[in-house]
């Protein structure tokens, strides 16, 4: 399968020509109209119309797929040679079938248009009309049905959601847990308060509160400094200078 994205979009309107493509359809159509006296035969031309013309069947496939999500996209594959591609993408992107047709009608007697065909001998012979036909015209007819045979398979394969309103019983949940989680954990603490275990951790407990203590008890032993109560000097020189004059 192959991804095409024309002009990074996924979905044309269900037909989608470029503009050289369109260029040549044009062409195909003013080469039909001026073909006068021409039966033109095994082509889809829509009701009403007697000649195979793109401007007239584009609106119609339009309107037959307006609702389909999948595409038809015609493209220009060699001017030189009036070629065109026309292919078929599903809605994400992916080319289903293609085609390459020339839209240019062909037009001869009916011998010259259909080889193999077995002529009856008792009817008129075909040989005194001129005849057209548009294999063009037969791909469009091809890829219209291709794109309805992707959009019956895409609702075939949808998955139809069914919501239930109906309302279940309530049932009343039972606590399987109720009182297991507590005697878990007093399991684990009979576990963790094993006398060989903890008997380390006594003995190391004992030897920090004792260094703690002696050194309480060196901190309070320990002889503190004198406190000198001093005079000030300003007063030491007026005493000693009161003591002078009394002497």
């Amino acid at each position: 399968m192959e991804i095409k994205t024309q002009q990074n979009r996924l979905y044309f309107g269900q037909i989608y020509t470029t503009a050289a493509a369109d260029k040549l359809l044009k062409k195909a159509d003013k080469a039909v109209k001026a073909s006068r006296e021409v039966t033109f035969v095994d082509v889809n031309i829509p009701d009403g119309h007697r000649i195979p013309l793109w401007s007239v069947l584009s609106e119609h496939i339009k309107n037959r797929q307006g609702d389909n999500p999948n595409n038809i996209i015609i493209d220009l594959l060699e001017y030189g040679k009036k070629l065109l591609s026309v292919k078929t993408c599903d809605a994400k992107g992916f080319v289903h079938k293609k085609w390459v047709v020339n839209p240019m009608p062909v037009i001869g007697t009916y011998s010259d248009l259909f080889p193999d065909a077995k002529l009856v001998s008792s009817s008129k012979s075909f040989s005194q009309n001129t005849y057209g036909r548009s294999a063009f015209f037969d791909v469009i007819d091809s890829a219209e049905v291709d794109v309805d045979m992707l959009k019956l398979e895409e609702s075939l394969n949808a998955r139809q959601k069914h919501i239930s309103i109906r309302e279940l019983p309530r049932v009343k949940r039972e606590n399987k847990t109720n009182g297991k989680i507590l005697r878990n954990l007093l399991k684990r603490q009979e576990k963790l308060n094993v006398p060989h275990v903890q008997r380390p951790f006594l003995k190391l407990k004992d030897m920090v509160l004792g260094l703690l203590n002696s050194n309480a008890d060196s901190i309070e032993g320990k002889a503190q400094p004198k406190v000198k109560n001093k005079l000030p000097r300003r007063l030491k020189k007026e005493l000693k200078k009161n003591n002078s004059e009394l002497n």
